[in-house]
């Protein structure tokens, strides 16, 4: 399958992120592109931010996939992490300190 895939999926998704009837869909600003698994995905993410907008920080969340942080890192990202979980009650924890 090319890059873009399908017309058909590829606007199902946009509208999925961004609704059905938004202007950046209408105006055709939005693209879709298949990548080769989700940590494909997120590598490709990665670098298009490192790219487009520096030396920015990403924040990922704590506890995390194991190969998060090191994909943004191969990608040039500086991390911060955010919890939301508490291992305690094993549940979620709005009161985390995200810092």
């Amino acid at each position: 399958m090319s890059i873009p895939g399908t017309a058909e999926y590829g606007l199902a998704v946009q509208q999925l992120l961004f609704g059905e009837h938004a202007d950046v869909i209408k105006d055709k600003r939005a693209q879709t592109a298949h990548s080769p698994g989700g940590t494909g995905a997120l590598r490709l993410a990665g670098e298009f931010i490192k790219r487009h907008l520096g030396d920015v920080t990403i924040w990922i969340s704590n506890p995390t996939w194991a190969n998060h942080k090191g994909v943004f890192t191969a990608a040039g990202l500086t991390l911060a992490e955010y919890s939301y979980y508490d291992p305690a009650k094993n549940d979620k924890d709005f009161s985390a300190d995200g810092r």
